[in-house]
């Protein structure tokens, strides 16, 4: 029997490959998928897992769908008859969840995806994975090909593909934060809420740049984008003054469609915080005057109330007419941070009694930021 490799969703069997594999698809799964051994490999993830890695590297449901309609409008050039992503779906959607066959469906034969796909086989999975609940296994199949020695045993298989297809394809995404010590704290939160979505994100080093703050980030982007960098870049800014008056400048530039430019996320806890000023003490709202990266630490590391480390306003921003405001105690903070990572990582995650809450929030926020609502695609 000739030996193939697929992807396995819950109801059937996509994407056969004959005595060979995708390397693009391979690209997509990591290393420690692995769920079977070397000499026959299935890599397994959820469907959930999967669309957040394809999100991260640019490779969204909305650009999916554009670019495949482009792709079909070429392909009835030549074929009249071809069917569309669309209409595939419809009609195999119940192959693929594993739900029971619907009686116009029962007499088909070929589930494989349109054949004019065949180019770029990422853009059909990225819909096919739409149709799957987040918990639904998707598996790179390719146990028959390596058992019959068409495919070598590689403890590699996936890191070395994705590092093939890269610098080619979408990924990873780059990060600009206002100072190495952010990517660091955020890199180190990513490990622990996000491990799969490891080494899809990359932080840029101004350890390499003579300065960093928000005028920093604004020159890289204009550079980044100036060179035509074709991964995602996200240039995420402070939610304070200094990053208002950043993101004004980067949204009057015109960008290409491949980079965002983002704040960090609104705090409720936030909302009500202690602060130091030429009038005394405070609490105050600090929302888009004075919040970092260090904000989002969690409880355990900032403390409680009136026990936080206090914002000292600084500086006065006459475009803005606000005041600019800093956290004291940066560095003690940033060094707690690493010891609450250290301590998660070593526990396999999150661990007991630690605070996590906004820190979620702002690694959802980085996850997504190229991402459409899933009601701006009629999905639920």
């Amino acid at each position: 029997m000739t030996a193939h490799s697929y992807i396995r969703t819950p109801g059937h069997l996509f994407f056969a490959y004959r005595e060979s594999y995708s390397e693009e698809l391979a690209s997509l799964f990591k290393d420690d998928d692995l769920v079977t051994s070397l000499e026959a490999p299935v890599y397994e993830t959820t469907a959930k897992r999967m669309r957040e890695r394809m999100d991260v590297s640019g490779l969204t449901l909305a650009d999916a769908r554009r670019r495949l309609d482009a792709e079909y409008r070429v392909a009835l050039n030549y074929d009249e008859d071809a069917e569309s992503m669309n209409s595939w779906l419809d009609r195999n959607r119940w192959q693929i969840t594993g739900a029971d066959a619907p009686e116009y469906a029962k007499s088909v034969e070929d589930s494989e995806v349109p054949l004019w796909t065949a180019d770029n086989p990422r853009l059909p999975f990225r819909l096919l994975l739409e149709e799957l609940q987040d918990d639904d296994t998707i598996a790179l199949d390719l146990e028959d090909v390596v058992a019959s020695g068409h495919v070598p045993a590689d403890p590699r298989l996936c890191r070395n593909a994705y590092e093939k297809y890269a610098t080619i394809i979408e990924g990873p995404m780059i990060v600009l934060t206002e100072g190495t010590s952010d990517g660091v704290a955020i890199g180190g939160a990513l490990d622990v809420l996000a491990p799969h979505l490891s080494g899809l994100i990359r932080f840029l080093d101004w350890d390499l740049k003579p300065e960093g703050g928000a005028s920093a980030v604004v020159r890289g982007v204009r550079a980044l984008a100036a060179a035509g960098v074709r991964n995602p870049v996200l240039a995420l800014l402070d939610n304070d003054t200094a990053g208002a008056e950043a993101v004004a400048q980067l949204e009057a530039t015109p960008l290409p469609t491949n980079f965002r430019v983002r704040r960090l996320p609104r705090l409720a806890s936030a909302t009500d915080y202690p602060t130091i000023g030429p009038t005394g003490h405070a609490s105050l709202d600090i929302n888009g005057s004075a919040v970092s990266v260090e904000l989002f630490f969690g409880l355990d590391v900032l403390g409680e109330n009136d026990g936080r480390p206090a914002i000292q306003w600084t500086g006065y921003s006459q475009k803005a007419k606000q005041y600019q405001g800093e956290i004291l105690d940066k560095a003690d903070l940033q060094q707690r941070f690493a010891a609450k990572v250290a301590t998660a990582r070593a526990a396999g995650g999150p661990h007991s009694g630690q605070d996590w809450a906004d820190m979620q929030t702002l690694v959802d926020a980085i996850r997504t930021a190229f991402v459409g609502s899933r009601q701006e695609f009629g999905l639920t």
